[in-house]
């Protein structure tokens, strides 16, 4: 059995992971431009921490939302804001069974009871804690960048 700190460890690596091996499996000009998606990746994730401590948890993410760039639904997904919002849905969703992954992480939080909002808000920063230093050690190019 695992303590839920290293639950929250080893998802955050699954994604991390999951990142370096579409970097990995790309070729050429496209290896390169994944490359810089998952440095602006790290560079997003060390950016919510902060943002989340600021503006709450349910307006962070609403901006990582509104900041994925693309014409259409599935350009969106391939944005590395995008990713970072689904990843952090996919623990509170997800593993840490704090929503049920019915529908949308947003949406359950502007629906959800002030406990429960308050209780994600820690649990994302608490996941976000592992994942901010893995994301900036595996995949931020320039690993200069405070942790």
């Amino acid at each position: 059995v695992q303590t839920l700190d290293q639950q929250r460890a080893k998802h955050a690596w699954k994604k991390v992971e999951s990142i370096q091996k579409k970097i990995d499996e790309a070729q050429g000009e496209k290896q390169e431009e994944i490359r810089q998606k998952g440095d602006d990746y790290a560079s997003y994730v060390v950016e919510l921490v902060g943002s989340i401590r600021i503006n709450g948890l349910g307006q962070a993410l609403a901006q990582l939302r509104a900041a994925a760039k693309g014409e259409s639904r599935e350009e969106k997904e391939e944005d590395p804001h995008m990713w970072l919002y689904r990843n952090v849905e996919d623990w509170l969703c997800g593993e840490s069974n704090l929503f049920p992954k019915e529908s949308d992480l947003l949406e359950q939080l502007i629906h959800s009871r002030s406990d429960q909002y308050f209780q994600a808000h820690g649990e994302a920063l608490a996941w976000l804690e592992w994942h901010k230093k893995l994301a900036v050690a595996f995949l931020k190019q320039n690993q200069v960048e405070k942790q």
